[in-house]
């Protein structure tokens, strides 16, 4: 049974710290759940039906995500991002493979870059939190993490999207600070990636000191979501230097 359950967090993918914790805490009977569900999508994607479905295969999502209209808007829907956050949550190990050879992380990342680079509309802002969750589920495995890292400015450009101006809709501020403490603990080049991004939103909030928004927010703010992931980052800092 351990071997099998080895075998399937290898081929999802699965870090080493969690996947440690995972094979002496679970259960037998909660292995050999994952076993069965895994064992059912890798047949469920053999089959002839699955073939057919291109949403299964990493390069549909990644020209998705690089599509553009006339205006040079993405194309890419609430809807649509929900889905590929389910679909990198889900992920195998050969199709986080393919998503980053194929340069989905650069895609994701002007994606990003593109929503934070404006005032965002109304309903731009709903697609934001969506984008920051698919983050979270590439960046669950150190296939995606180091993806996501072996790109300059990677970390600064979802950073950007930290909006605390309006401390009554902290969403995406919170999906934000998660990723950066989640960063921070994987290696000490994840950590550097994590300063140099507070540094770049130092000048762009005209800080004096770093984090100075961001503690202020917390001190300000009554969402309870907000400041635990914001308690949880600053200690992850500064017991990861």
């Amino acid at each position: 049974l351990d071997k099998l359950y080895v075998q399937i967090l290898e081929e999802l993918a699965i870090p080493q710290a969690k996947r440690a914790l995972m094979i002496k805490n679970e259960s037998e009977e909660k292995k050999w759940q994952l076993i069965l569900a895994h064992s059912a999508m890798k047949k469920s994607e053999s089959s002839p039906a699955a073939g057919k479905d291109t949403r299964k295969d990493a390069n549909y999502w990644v020209e998705l995500i690089s599509r553009r209209n006339r205006k040079n808007e993405p194309v890419l829907s609430i809807s649509e991002a929900g889905e590929l956050y389910a679909v990198l949550r889900t992920a195998h190990k050969q199709f986080l493979i393919e998503f980053i050879e194929g340069d989905g992380v650069e895609a994701l990342i002007e994606l990003t870059r593109w929503y934070t680079s404006h005032e965002m509309r109304d309903d731009e802002r709903k697609v934001l939190p969506q984008i920051m969750s698919t983050y979270k589920a590439l960046m669950n495995n150190n296939i995606g993490m180091e993806g996501v890292l072996g790109i300059p400015d990677s970390i600064t450009s979802f950073a950007l999207g930290m909006d605390l101006t309006n401390d009554t809709d902290l969403n995406t501020a919170q999906e934000v600070i998660m990723l950066l403490a989640v960063t921070c603990f994987f290696s000490p080049e994840g950590r550097e990636m994590v300063v140099n991004a507070m540094e770049d939103l130092r000048g762009r909030w005209r800080e004096r000191q770093r984090f100075q928004t961001l503690v202020d927010t917390f001190a300000n703010c009554d969402d309870n979501g907000f400041r635990a992931a914001t308690s949880m980052f600053i200690t992850t800092i500064v017991n990861s230097a």
